[in-house]
Formats: structure tokens, sequence, C-alpha cells
């Protein structure tokens, strides 16, 4: 038995918080849910949310069958039962955690333990679950999961970043913050995923040395950035910076 990676990129093909606000991750851990009594229990990620009102909120993630998959003793990890070898890039659960590294958090935080989330500050969206086969629901039904759209504050922040979701940002932190993409993306190659501009914005040393990191890494996923990289020779698509051609 081995704790499994929490990090997208190592995931295998295979009630009732709002959207659009703002939230606060007050705790995050892996148990075991039967959707309220409504049917056999599974492994999911148990996420306790906060709004500004103070009014409290749980979401469970479904992660997988236990046969599958099944929470550590304190609830931090998941464990492999069997020969299971990663969560499900199509799980709820996966689906959550993309979300947050598409929105500045660490992939590499993201190793085998979810109280690293704990303390997070973001904005929330709702987004559209996959078809699955068997899926109960009508006929033209569309089933959603609560993700991340924006993190205002890291768990190790010191000071939260401007509330800001839709406004213009500043041009001079846009123009850094599409330098060093472009930069980043050269090295690789030519493109370069999200995720990787997310863990190098944290642990880069030049950008961790420079006087407007947190600044850059409020606006490094902004459109204002995407636009400014055109200039670069940079097109956005799905989740990736790619040369054009």
């Amino acid at each position: 038995m081995s704790k499994l990676s929490l990090k997208p990129s190592d995931f295998i093909t295979g009630g009732g918080v709002p959207s659009d606000r703002n939230l606060n991750i007050v705790s995050a851990e892996f148990t075991y849910w039967d959707y309220n009594g409504q049917t056999a229990a599974i492994t999911a990620l148990k996420v306790a949310y906060t709004d500004d009102d103070g009014a409290e909120y749980t979401q469970y993630y479904s992660a997988g069958s236990p046969d599958r998959l099944k929470p550590s003793s304190d609830g931090k990890s998941l464990e492999s039962v069997g020969d299971a070898n990663g969560l499900t890039s199509h799980s709820n659960c996966s689906i959550f955690l993309e979300s947050l590294v598409e929105a500045g958090f660490p992939e590499n935080k993201l190793a085998d333990d979810i109280s690293i989330i704990n303390g997070l500050r973001i904005y929330s969206v709702a987004k559209e679950q996959p078809k699955r086969a068997g899926m109960k629901g009508k006929p033209g039904d569309t089933k959603v999961v609560l993700v991340v759209s924006k993190i205002f504050k890291m768990p190790w922040d010191k000071k939260q970043k401007a509330e800001v979701v839709t406004e213009a940002v500043e041009s001079e932190y846009v123009a850094k913050a599409a330098a060093i993409i472009a930069r980043l993306a050269a090295a690789a190659g030519g493109s370069i995923g999200l995720p990787k501009i997310g863990a190098a914005i944290y642990t880069d040393p030049e950008i961790l040395a420079d006087p407007d990191h947190e600044k850059i890494a409020e606006v490094a996923f902004s459109n204002e950035v995407k636009v400014a990289l055109l200039a670069y020779g940079f097109t956005f698509e799905g989740t990736n910076y790619l040369a054009s051609k």
C-alpha cells in the first residue's frame, strides 16, 4: 500500500456550495461519503469552506471506489488499494485539484498531503462535469462541480493579494509576467503549461528575487498577460502557451 500523488500531472486517464464568490478553505481531508445515505460509500475529498458572511459550507469531491483508493488514517492522504496507481483524471477530486494548479497553486506542493491547501482564499466558479457512463440523472440535466477560478491568498502568504476578478491589472506587472513566461517557455523548448508556470513563480530564484514578485504572481494568469505574450510569439491554447507557427 502506498500514498498516491495529488499532482495533476500524475493523474491517470481512466453539497451545495455557492459559486461565483470569495471562499476560504478551512480544512480539506480525504474520507468516505455515501451521498447522504443515497448510495454505497465512495472515497472523496471533503473540503470545508466559509464565505465573507461567515456562512459555512461542506463540499465532497468524489475520488473513486474504496476498492481502489482509501483515506489514510489521518485523512491527509490517499492510499492505493490493490493495483491502483493514481487518481483518475475525470473524477471530481481531480477536476478540483487541476483547477487549483491552473489558478496558480504550485503543483510541486501537491505531493501527498491535502492539508497543504488549508488556509487558501479563492474565488469559486461552477464547472460542468464530464459525461460519465452510468451516471444517473434526467435527460438534459447538467451536473457541475465547484472549482477554483482565482487564488487571492496562499496558505503561506503573509499578505493577501488584491481581490480583483474582472478589473484590468497594472501594465507594469503584466509586462514583467509576460517576459517571465516567455523566458520559461523558450527554455522549455517553445511551450509551457500553467502548472509549470505556477511552480516556477514560487521556486525560480530569479523570479523570487524580483521585488515585485507578489504582484507578478497575482497577474501571471490574467487575460492581459495572455494578450501581452502575443508580442513574444506565444498563443494560449487549453492550459498551455505555445510558440506561434
